[in-house]
């Protein structure tokens, strides 16, 4: 198969765009947006709502760009 590429995600709450779905969890977790869960866990949420499977998490979306 092709080799992983990072995909950067927006997130239209904060008008940022991350290089990466573990980028957008590290801010979320180190800007204390989100608590209480591991960077892991955001990423995977990220990458849910990127995918679809849920509308937003805490009240962020994001999405491909």
């Amino acid at each position: 198969g092709e080799p992983y590429k990072a995909q950067a995600v927006y997130c239209p709450q904060l008008d940022m765009t991350f290089e990466s779905q573990i980028k957008a969890a590290e801010y979320m977790i180190d800007n204390n947006l989100w608590s209480g869960i591991k960077k892991k866990t955001a990423r995977l949420r990220i990458s849910d709502v990127v995918n679809g499977h849920f509308p937003d998490y805490k009240g962020y979306t994001f999405e491909r760009r």
